[in-house]
């Protein structure tokens, strides 16, 4: 096997020292030792007749930057993570670095294990989008200021963060269905973040209690985050004696389990069950019928998460950054006035059978 091209061999054929080659080759300025042009042209062709390339390693120890930005991921089956990843991606390649990725697949154990080992990594920077983040500062796993400096994308104490405006995300959700007359509205939340599903809860609450609507604790329910936890909770709100007409969904995948357990029923969407995503993916737009979510705009956050990171890391004693971002509710056709009680209390078992023989048709005999 051949040895590697090194510096001495590129400083041997040019005719100098191996420091000179390490001056030129590395663009090194203020040397005390002046480089002619004639001497720098030398390097250059040896290092080029030799196809000499500079190790990454070696520069990168040198120069005490990895160029590589840690980025911890909570799923790889919600689009919304690969949307803000992306966005954070082009801020991070433009800048000539690289993403060293880690996913936690919703487990605390494994986010816990994830974030430990990024933060031991040699590594520029992390950008977390953090599940169990009350889990990981009441243990003191990281300090977020610290090395490498990290940028988290919900509110941390005395960090640098950027937000998504949830509260004002979830009161655009209830007034819009409550304007439409819904009192009896499902809400299917996560079971993970504690937060979010507190904030939701409480705004709920809150908001049907304007109206003078009570809370009915049968209609809120915890799930997991992909279609079939949606599809399951809804069985379970349809079966219910008034049901829901309307469903809020903790993100569009699970509004996606939703529809189908709607129309397996034999009810239609908005006509009987109205239907409110959030995250807003692209393929909520293209759904029957177009779903009404909110919009999060993933790949903004991932933009501004790398942009803060490297100001950080330009600036490692400024005041932490500490950013929310609007969102907005996007109305479709799958949210639509509430229908009589009469209606949304009567659907028929002989509708329910010809769903199920439009979606799965026998065979012609």
């Amino acid at each position: 096997m051949a040895q590697p091209i090194k510096q001495a061999d590129v400083a041997k054929l040019a005719g100098v020292s191996r420091s000179t080659v390490s001056i030129v080759l590395n663009e090194r300025s203020g040397s005390r030792v002046p480089i002619s042009e004639n001497t720098r042209r030398r390097v250059l062709d040896a290092a080029q007749k030799l196809s000499y390339h500079p190790s990454d390693l070696a520069r990168n120890l040198r120069s005490g930057s990895s160029q590589t930005i840690g980025f911890l991921m909570p799923t790889l089956q919600n689009p919304h993570y690969w949307d803000i990843l992306a966005g954070a991606e082009e801020i991070i390649s433009a800048r000539k670095y690289h993403i060293s990725l880690a996913v936690a697949n919703m487990d605390p154990e494994r986010e816990h294990d994830c974030l430990r080992s990024l933060s031991r990594q040699r590594l520029d920077g992390l950008i977390v989008i953090p599940t169990f983040v009350d889990k990981i500062t009441d243990g003191q796993e990281i300090n977020w200021s610290s090395r490498p400096p990290a940028i988290v994308t919900q509110p941390v104490e005395n960090a640098d963060w950027v937000f998504f405006d949830f509260r004002s995300g979830n009161e655009q959700v209830m007034d819009h269905l409550l304007s439409l007359g819904h009192r009896r509205i499902g809400l299917i939340a996560s079971g993970l973040r504690q937060d979010l599903v507190q904030s939701r809860q409480t705004i709920y609450s809150a908001k049907l209690a304007e109206m003078g609507a009570p809370v009915d604790k049968r209609l809120l329910l915890r799930c997991g985050n992909l279609s079939n936890d949606g599809y399951q909770a809804a069985q379970k709100l349809l079966a219910l004696d008034p049901a829901p007409t309307a469903i809020w969904a903790i993100n569009d995948l699970v509004a996606m389990g939703v529809m189908r357990a709607v129309y397996e029923t034999g009810r239609r969407i908005p006509d009987d069950v109205a239907l409110v995503g959030f995250d807003n993916l692209p393929l909520s737009e293209h759904l029957v019928p177009t779903l009404t979510t909110v919009d999060l705009p993933a790949r903004e956050l991932g933009r501004r998460a790398a942009e803060i990171l490297f100001r950080r890391l330009e600036n490692p004693n400024a005041e932490p950054v500490q950013e929310t971002i609007p969102i907005r509710l996007v109305i479709r056709a799958s949210t639509g006035p509430a229908p009589s009680p009469d209606l949304s209390r009567n659907i028929g078992l002989k509708t329910s059978t010809i769903w199920k023989e439009v979606v799965s048709p026998r065979d012609p005999k």
